[in-house]
């Protein structure tokens, strides 16, 4: 029963990579690149001034490398789930996906410094 039960998760994981192996490519590319930028922006300005959630908890409890590396795999996890369960779907939502983490690497390299020393002084908070 093993066997036959994980053949058919083999089967199935063939099936999604054939499918949809252009938009999983470009989300795991992208939330590399991201991945990367965050480590990048978190060693110089620390997990304090990231915008998601996860990725900072993640960077308070594991380090600022270790952190979003482990967070990006949690990622992954997620968007391998929903392109397990909503197939239909799966192109749009990864292909939407990798352009927001390709913006987040953008704005970890270039438009961070404007926010932190451009913007930040301005506002009244």
């Amino acid at each position: 029963m093993k066997n036959y039960t994980e053949s058919l998760i083999l089967d199935d994981w063939r099936r999604i990579w054939a499918a949809y192996q252009k938009h999983l490519t470009l989300f795991i590319l992208a939330l590399a690149v991201d991945t990367v930028s965050t480590i990048y922006f978190m060693t110089s300005s620390g997990p304090e001034q990231e915008f998601h959630p996860l990725v900072r908890m993640a960077a308070f409890a594991y380090g600022p490398i270790a952190g979003p590396v482990l967070a990006a795999a949690y990622k992954l996890i997620a968007a391998l789930i929903v392109v397990l369960y909503w197939h239909k779907l799966a192109a749009p939502i990864l292909t939407t996906a990798a352009l927001f983490y390709l913006f987040a690497a953008f704005y970890n390299y270039f438009a961070v410094e404007l926010y932190l020393n451009g913007l930040m002084p301005w506002l009244p908070f």
